[in-house]
């Protein structure tokens, strides 16, 4: 997936309201996009997202673009 396209798809999520903080912590963020979890691992520094593009991939999709 292009980087444009992953945008427009996250802006739209966006747009429509499709993303929610759930949750905010000293080692998480958790977030509903969609109907995935987003989650940012703050020692990590890395985001992952419950879709399957990013858990084969571990590449950013577009859920995490959004959030």
């Amino acid at each position: 997936m292009g980087s444009v396209t992953r945008r427009h798809k996250a802006a739209a999520l966006v747009r429509d309201g499709r993303v929610s903080l759930q949750s905010t912590g000293p080692e998480r963020v958790h977030l509903d996009v969609k109907e995935y979890q987003v989650v940012y691992h703050r020692r990590k520094r890395r985001w992952s997202c419950t879709c399957r593009y990013n858990t084969l991939t571990q590449s950013e999709c577009y859920h995490i673009v959004a959030a």
